[in-house]
């Protein structure tokens, strides 16, 4: 089932809400958020439209999982694709596992 978001977001120091659109499947402990960015401009802000964050429950935490498709994103967007798993997350209510220090 698709939900929406609004995600807040600072682009070049000016605080926005960027819509989006998700939807959460399951394969065993790995969960998959599929993204959906909804407005024309916000697309163009965040340089994306599509794309998918990936996460493995431990104990009934979650760790996001490395994306090699990273690698080509702009600081932007990476910044924007952690807050939008942060709140994700946040509205589950799906723990996010702390790294030990």
């Amino acid at each position: 089932m698709k939900k929406t978001i609004s995600i807040p977001f600072l682009i070049n120091g000016e605080p926005m809400q960027i819509a989006l659109e998700y939807a959460i499947t399951q394969q065993n402990d790995l969960h998959i958020i599929s993204c959906f960015v909804n407005g024309k401009h916000d697309k163009h802000r965040v340089q994306l439209h599509k794309f998918e964050l990936r996460t493995q429950c431990e104990d009934g935490y979650y760790t996001a999982l490395f994306d090699e498709d990273s690698f080509s994103r702009s600081p932007v967007t990476l910044d924007f694709m952690d807050k939008a798993y942060t709140e994700i997350m946040q509205r589950e209510k799906m723990a996010i596992a702390v790294a030990a220090s």
